[in-house]
């Protein structure tokens, strides 16, 4: 209920895109995307469910916020699974809970924390039934591919349970995540009208046209920034006055009280496994693309999993201290400022807009690119134009066309750069009819 009543208006551009595919697509096949292949359908499947209701957007918000919250749910239970007291796994999960990025990504509309919602319940599951893992981790993998590695931990958990059935428990498991996984994106390579590489192994592997750039001080600078980031966001604001002694005493007394009993702290040797599942990932983003805070999704729950591995002798009331400074802090100066519009520049200017264009305008625009993104959204009743070439000859047209049935005609900054027209102070220009 507290992620479904404060969903975030600071929407992350990727969650964006994907309402807008689902919303706009002629065909359902042009739903495939190489890094979350399946996670589209999932919102596809609502909105025609609910006959276009509701937007898309939000009900990808809505879901996410209850996979939030199973996932704060599973880590609680794994927790359990490792000997952690009641206490001091609730306490653990809600610090997972309280977290900033995971929070902001729960009331969001992205595919990463559905992910690691299936990755969580396969850690749980692949001890006792490796092949259900194995599906659970297929589930991961259709919603984001980082999830792929994951599968060292499956070993690991597979060699910590039973050892004398590790080799065949191994292939079994390796044949239906991979065997799975693969026959998916195969028909999904098959199937999908727009490819962005030539062959599958190039699709499979298409990254964006971003320059790699691997520099060990900035990954290591980024290891420590980000995995702050993951636990505390926000900008300091006048309520900072008044929420940050409260927070940062909150934070000192639980950080004083575990280390004043640090002496009692527990090996975590014992769930060798979630170092695994931490090293792994902290290794892939040392060096690819370490500024990204939101991939470190990945490795929050084994994350706060060994902190409640370590502190599984020690009272709950510090780590619960440390939960209540988190929500706190994220809660009053990063989560309830992203609900409001203002905080959104951009989708403030697109709400505007509604009122200046009115139904039948249209807009042509050259490419679509993230801004656009927000601004075509939030504007439904506008005709969106695609011309990616000048053409003066077509602009007249629409204008008269659309002229004639009592609505204007604009061009974006992208029609206007590509057609060497001059900038006029602002995104878009009205064309006279007649033009």
């Amino acid at each position: 209920m507290l992620y479904l009543c404060f969903l975030t208006r600071n929407y992350y551009w990727d969650g964006l895109s994907f309402a807008i595919d689902i919303e706009r697509i002629s065909d359902w096949r042009e739903l495939f995307n190489v890094h979350h292949l399946l996670y589209n359908f999932i919102g596809y499947a609502e909105y025609r469910v609910l006959h276009r209701a509701v937007r898309s957007l939000y009900l990808m918000q809505a879901t996410n916020a209850v996979a939030g919250a199973a996932v704060v749910w599973l880590v609680y239970r794994m927790l359990r699974s490792l000997d952690v007291n009641r206490a001091n796994s609730a306490a653990c999960a809600a610090i997972l809970g309280a977290a900033a990025t995971f929070w902001k990504f729960s009331t969001d509309a992205d595919s990463y924390i559905l992910s690691n919602m299936f990755l969580v319940a396969a850690y749980l599951v692949i001890p006792r039934a490796p092949l259900r893992g194995a599906l659970l981790h297929v589930c991961a993998m259709m919603m984001h591919q980082l999830a792929a590695l994951f599968f060292p931990v499956a070993l690991a958990l597979m060699w910590s349970a039973r050892t004398e059935r590790f080799r065949r428990e191994a292939w079994a498991y390796s044949a239906v995540s991979a065997g799975l996984t693969l026959g998916v994106y195969g028909i999904a390579y098959q199937l999908a009208p727009h490819k962005l590489a030539n062959s599958f192994v190039g699709w499979l592997t298409y990254h964006s046209e971003i320059p790699f750039v691997f520099q060990a001080r900035t990954g290591a600078g980024w290891l420590v920034l980000g995995t702050a980031r993951l636990f505390v966001g926000g900008k300091l604001a006048p309520l900072a006055y008044v929420v940050g002694p409260i927070s940062l005493a909150l934070l000192g007394w639980g950080a004083a009280r575990l280390w004043r009993s640090r002496a009692e702290l527990g090996p975590v040797a014992s769930a060798w496994p979630l170092l695994v599942w931490l090293g792994v990932y902290l290794a892939f983003l040392f060096v690819w693309e370490p500024h990204n805070t939101f991939y470190r999704l990945f490795y929050a729950a084994p994350l706060v999993a060994l902190l409640a591995v370590a502190t599984r002798r020690l009272p709950a009331r510090p780590l619960a201290s440390i939960a209540a400074a988190l929500l706190c802090w994220n809660f009053f100066l990063f989560i309830y400022p992203d609900t409001r519009v203002e905080k959104n520049s951009l989708l403030a200017y697109a709400l505007a807009q509604q009122k200046q264009w009115p139904r039948g305008t249209g807009i042509i625009f050259g490419r679509l690119v993230p801004d656009l993104w927000t601004i075509s959204y939030f504007n439904p009743q506008v005709y969106w134009i695609p011309l990616e070439r000048p053409d003066p000859g077509r602009v007249a047209q629409y204008a008269a066309e659309l002229a004639r049935h009592g609505g204007k005609l604009y061009l974006d900054t992208t029609y206007r750069e590509r057609a060497g027209l001059p900038a006029n102070g602002s995104r878009f220009e009205l064309v006279p009819p007649g033009r």
